[in-house]
């Protein structure tokens, strides 16, 4: 296929390692870096922030090496990779700060609640200690 150009496969990863800086813009890693400096208070913020990182890294990505499912994964993994070294979220709580995102971001209703209120209700997490 015309989109699917060179598989990740074939790159090592020490050339997506080298290039994660220039996936994730300046502006971006700032804005993450001031957003969890406002503590919790920002979370929809943060994972607004998390996850255009995320698209906008693995557009960038895909537009030059193509779209594929393998290439999308790759990049992924070396976002998260960088977000857990350069952030100190792991990949578990970025997950969430997206999907918290995702799901109540747009709603003024949801600006008031907490972290937790929100991990709650999403329908497939399960509170820690929950048999």
């Amino acid at each position: 296929m015309k989109n699917e150009k060179k598989s990740s496969a074939l790159r090592p990863k020490a050339d997506l390692a080298r290039r994660e800086d220039d996936l994730i813009a300046l502006s971006d890693r700032d804005a993450v870096r001031a957003a969890l400096a406002d503590g919790l208070s920002g979370h929809l913020r943060i994972g607004m922030l998390f996850s255009q990182m995320m698209e906008k890294a693995i557009a960038r990505y895909t537009a030059e090496h193509g779209d594929s499912r393998q290439n999308r994964q790759h990049v992924a993994n070396a976002i998260y990779r960088y977000i857990e070294k350069e952030f100190g979220r792991t990949r578990a709580v970025v997950l969430l700060y997206i999907r918290c995102y995702q799901r109540f971001g747009d709603g003024a209703e949801f600006s008031k609640l907490t972290f937790r209120d929100m991990v709650l209700r999403l329908s497939d997490v399960k509170p820690a200690g929950a048999a």
